[in-house]
């Protein structure tokens, strides 16, 4: 039987979905009708606060989650994408995808710990 590291992309490409299909209705509703029609007190997502959340180690954890997740589901499906058009070398698109995913989760991590401290 031939190994592969696809069911970690797969799992990872199943969390970044879920994370999306949970964050993203509430982000829409709260930016996008809440606080234009002041639902909500624009203060309580003011600069300070936010980055006050950010430095606290659950606060971030929740924008790694919500960061990094999301760019490896998305990539995951650019991948299979250029799978299904047939576009050729496989190896090369799944490095570049995952790479730039991997990347990105990098650099969220790299983002929040100099937030945090």
């Amino acid at each position: 039987m031939k190994r592969t590291h696809e069911p970690i992309f797969w799992s990872l490409f199943a969390a970044g979905g879920m994370a999306t299909a949970l964050v993203l209705p509430a982000v829409l509703l709260i930016l996008a009708f809440f606080l234009p029609l002041h639902l909500v007190d624009g203060q309580a997502f003011s600069y300070t606060r936010i980055l006050n959340m950010s430095g606290h180690w659950l606060g971030q954890l929740v924008w790694f989650f919500v960061l990094s997740l999301p760019a490896w589901h998305a990539l995951h499906r650019l991948f299979h994408l250029t799978q299904d058009f047939k576009l050729g070398r496989a190896r090369l698109f799944a490095v570049l995808c995952y790479g730039f995913a991997g990347v990105m989760t990098v650099a969220t991590l790299t983002l929040l710990l100099v937030i945090g401290q």
